[in-house]
């Protein structure tokens, strides 16, 4: 029997750049089984926290061009699965455009 190495609480920050080719308003998904939080330049842009189902929150910024802060945190709860999956315009971001 195949079980996972995780089974309770534990915690995930992926933080870096995010490169930003042409001046706009930016939208971003997060989905989650249990909590997920995404920062853009330091302030809060999505907040999907707590302990819950898989649960999709959007939201939209107006990033300029060039380098912008990204600060990704997850949170897995007592048991149960795990999942986060960030995207945008429904489509999964393209790790080309992050870098640490």
């Amino acid at each position: 029997v195949s079980e996972s190495r995780y089974t309770s609480w534990f915690v995930v920050r992926c933080s870096g750049k995010l490169v930003v080719e042409n001046s706009g308003y930016y939208a971003f998904e997060i989905a989650s089984d249990d909590g997920s939080l995404l920062y853009v330049d330091g302030s809060l842009l999505l907040n999907n926290d707590g302990n819950h189902g898989m649960t999709k929150v959007s939201g939209s910024k107006n990033l300029r061009t060039g380098l912008h802060d990204i600060r990704l945190d997850y949170m897995q709860g007592p048991a149960g699965y795990q999942a986060m999956i960030l995207s945008s315009l429904d489509t999964v971001i393209s790790s080309g455009v992050f870098f640490h």
